[in-house]
């Protein structure tokens, strides 16, 4: 049977890698919310440096990498490549959130490489096949490619299971199904 102590000591220990790095990771949230480019990543590192098994903490600096891409073209290679990094740490420390095999589809998937892409949506749905967004994103790949026929297929499933929004119902009403 575990102590008291133990359980103490252990809460402890937890406690003091997580608050901080939480603390770190909402300033980091803010300063990119802020385009703070440099706040936010310095606030990043202090995070990751506070718990580098973060799943949120990847994450969130993938999303960040992933924004940088956007905001600037010249070198959007560069950080296109640095958000796949920080995706796939999120996705080593919490296997079982799909959202982020979403994320590093859709951007492998800008960037052009289609078997990795749609490698990462069909995981991502056999984590949670009844995910209407999955089957929608999906959807979108197969358009993006000029697969219609399982464009359509992925964007009737979304619309039947409902919570992706307007995107299926436009997409069918684009492709005459509505």
């Amino acid at each position: 049977m575990v102590s008291v102590a133990a359980v103490m000591v252990l809460l402890a220990t937890r406690l003091r890698v997580s608050v901080p790095s939480q603390f770190y990771l909402i300033q980091a949230e803010r300063a990119r919310t802020e385009l703070d480019w440099a706040a936010a990543v310095a606030l990043y590192q202090k995070a990751w440096r506070h718990d580098p098994k973060s799943y949120d903490i990847a994450n969130s600096f993938g999303d960040y990498y992933l924004a940088r891409a956007t905001w600037n073209a010249a070198q959007r290679q560069e950080w296109e490549q640095n958000a796949l990094v920080w995706f796939e740490r999120a996705h080593i420390h919490n296997p079982h959130a799909a959202d982020v095999l979403v994320k590093k589809a859709r951007l492998l998937d800008a960037r052009g490489d289609q078997a990795q892409a749609h490698q990462r949506y069909r995981l991502a749905l056999e984590f949670d096949p009844t995910n209407a967004s999955y089957h929608a994103q999906l959807g979108l790949h197969y358009r993006r490619w000029n697969k219609i026929d399982q464009a359509t297929a992925s964007f009737i499933r979304a619309y039947e299971l409902g919570g992706a929004g307007e995107l299926p119902a436009q997409q069918l009403r684009q492709l005459g199904l509505l």
